[in-house]
């Protein structure tokens, strides 16, 4: 009795929650598969919905939080008027963020220092283009909002 039966190895697939036979060529041939393509486009949508309704109630918590604060300091700022007190805080100018950009007069740089700002200028282009989303098992997408891809990885092109 030296050999025992041993069953052939399987592998489950997340998307389409079954089993198959874990080897190369029943991987692929599931893979290629029509419903195992519609079920990690569908996966993919449902984490770009997640992260994008994510992304709105930070934005909108983020608006709430600048609004009491706001509130806030007008109020203390009229408990101080009626104490007859002066502040050492003055009023924040706080401003919504609007995409249009003022020029301004930029002194002269150095080598160096132009070598940083052109790593800073190739980050800049990517930030508020990508959203990621995380998948219950930990995996990470990245959503394009240009051009409404869904990526493992963000392409900066």
């Amino acid at each position: 009795m030296a050999d025992y039966w041993k069953s052939q190895p399987k592998k489950f697939c997340d998307y389409c929650k079954c089993w198959i036979a874990d080897n190369r060529p029943s991987v692929e041939f599931h893979e290629r598969g029509k419903n195992h393509k519609e079920n990690v486009a569908k996966r993919i949508s449902e984490i770009k919905q997640k992260s994008l309704d994510k992304a709105k109630e930070e934005e909108k918590a983020s608006k709430e939080f600048a609004a009491m604060e706001e509130a806030a300091l007008k109020a203390y700022q009229e408990d101080l008027k009626r104490l007859g007190l002066e502040s050492e805080i003055s009023e924040p100018s706080i401003s919504p963020k609007t995409s249009t950009v003022s020029p301004i007069s930029v002194p002269p740089i150095s080598a160096s220092n132009q070598q940083k700002e052109k790593k800073k200028k190739k980050k800049d282009p990517s930030k508020g283009r990508w959203i990621e989303g995380i998948t219950s098992e930990g995996y990470h997408y990245y959503y394009d909002l240009i051009t409404g891809e869904p990526s493992r990885t963000m392409n900066y092109m």
